[in-house]
């Protein structure tokens, strides 16, 4: 290879992280200078979940996907599912050769299994179709179609909410107390119950000999009151996926470990089959649905693009374009927003995270490093062998669209965990655990753990992914 050529792919592997970074440090830095606040992180989130996102995914979908490659739809739904089951076995597999704390177990299978597929790869996909071997527009359009679906499925796998009612009646009193206070005083974290809840719940330990607190509210015996915390709405996640409420506001005075706190009653989940699955339809699924249908269907189709080698179906509108074309246009500005948004919303994320310096010598660094090898080195080999010998013995991935889906599936293989993660731990699992005759012992929450988990493969992921996106390159060229 020639020193142009090398340079050329250094910076074609170079360039999309630097569009991925910049966004983020001006969301950590409004953060930090008091520019973005609470309600403001809250807001800006769902704008880019329930507005932004979806209009993304429809906007692409629409004029992209057709009959005849439509079925490279389950392609994309295949790998993310393989890719979750691969970092399961790893996961599972690591736990039973180096240390992990009892109360993150499950949580840290989590943080395995559930990648960010969101802001982060659609940033990177965006750039890598926009240049060489692709370069025109719609092959942006058809990269982020396919990765739309892999976000479908971090989506589907998503339960709603914490299944309290299998746990005892002590249990569930203080996972409200718990969840409400999160909510009140920690929601700008990443601020949504996400995948993994119900795995999360193993998590609890169920002892009487425990007192159960908050991750940020420690319990101080010394204190009798803890100001009481409301909920006005739920927080959104900032990693494409929403969630309805889950909770109903209730307030009860109860007392937990000689605190006193308002106590919230959590409906529970007496509706139908139908109803359940309309109630877990989020905006994006709901998007992803409605666009494929008309993608796929010509008719449809033809009242909102022109497609290839055909004519404006008719009726049309004054100026000759089709007669929704305005809608397919609308949504294409709107969509626009929803990557640099979700960036920033990222980088505000983790400019909220912390990991107390009295904590940093329990840590569990060997579970930290396998989990980051996992995340960053074994699954992108797999994803490698897999997709080549995919590209082998079949014909999924042969001519130009055939590119374009092998691009999508070899760069999933390289993400690192959600920092969905962050709060989907505080609230069903980060909580402390103190015995009543060690009281005087701090103990990490499971928060501090996630954080320095997800902190050190942010911190790698940029290096690592330069690497990988450059064997992308020569792998798709």
């Amino acid at each position: 290879m020639s020193d142009s050529s090398l340079s050329k792919l250094v910076w074609i592997s170079i360039k999309p992280l630097i569009k991925v970074l910049l966004p983020t440090l001006v969301g950590a830095a409004m953060v930090k200078y008091r520019k973005l606040d609470q309600e403001g992180l809250k807001a800006a989130a769902h704008i880019q979940i329930y507005g932004a996102l979806p209009c993304l995914m429809f906007s692409n979908v629409v004029p992209s996907i057709t009959a005849q490659n439509s079925p490279r739809i389950l392609v994309c739904v295949g790998f993310g599912l393989f890719y979750m089951l691969m970092s399961y076995i790893l996961s599972k597999a690591l736990l039973m050769v180096v240390p992990v704390p009892k109360n993150f177990r499950s949580g840290f299978v989590v943080a395995a299994v559930w990648s960010n597929w969101g802001n982060i790869p659609m940033s990177v996909i965006q750039s890598l179709a926009a240049g060489p071997p692709f370069g025109k527009p719609e092959d942006v359009e058809m990269g982020v179609s396919y990765a739309s679906f892999f976000i479908m499925v971090y989506n589907v796998s998503a339960p709603k909410k914490p299944s309290l009612h299998k746990q005892s009646d002590r249990y569930e009193e203080n996972m409200k107390v718990n969840y409400m206070v999160f909510l009140d005083s920690q929601s700008q974290i990443m601020m949504f119950v996400g995948p993994g809840t119900r795995m999360i719940d193993q998590d609890f330990i169920e002892s009487e000999g425990d007192t159960i607190t908050t991750p940020y509210i420690p319990y101080d015996p010394s204190s009798n009151r803890v100001e009481q915390a409301s909920i006005d709405d739920h927080p959104p996640h900032a990693d494409n996926e929403a969630h309805p409420n889950v909770i109903d506001n209730s307030p009860e005075l109860g007392a937990i470990g000689g605190q006193q706190f308002s106590r919230i009653d959590i409906q529970e989940d007496r509706a139908g089959f139908l109803a359940r699955l309309i109630d877990g339809l989020s905006p994006v699924i709901v998007s992803l649905i409605i666009g494929t249908i008309v993608a796929v269907t010509p008719l449809l189709k033809g009242m909102f693009t022109v497609p290839p080698n055909s004519e404006v179906q008719k009726p049309t509108t004054p100026d000759g374009k089709p007669l929704l074309s305005v809608i397919l246009d609308s949504t294409d500005y709107l969509g626009a927003a929803a990557i640099p948004l979700g960036l920033l919303v990222t980088g505000a994320s983790f400019a909220n995270m912390s990991i107390p310096r009295n904590s940093w010598h329990r840590l569990p660094l060997r579970a930290i490093l396998g989990l980051t090898i996992i995340k960053l080195v074994c699954l992108p080999i797999i994803g490698i062998i897999a997709v080549s010998l995919i590209d082998r013995y079949t014909i999924l991935f042969v001519g130009h669209e055939g590119k374009v889906l092998k691009l999508i599936c070899l760069y999933y293989s390289c993400t690192v965990t959600s920092t969905n993660q962050i709060s989907l731990s505080s609230i069903a699992a980060g909580l402390f655990f103190k015995h009543r005759h060690d009281s005087s012992h701090e103990v990490a929450s499971n928060v501090d753990l996630l954080c320095s988990f997800v902190a050190l493969q942010y911190l790698i992921y940029p290096f690592v992914a330069t690497f990988f996106i450059g064997v992308i390159i020569k792998m798709v060229s």
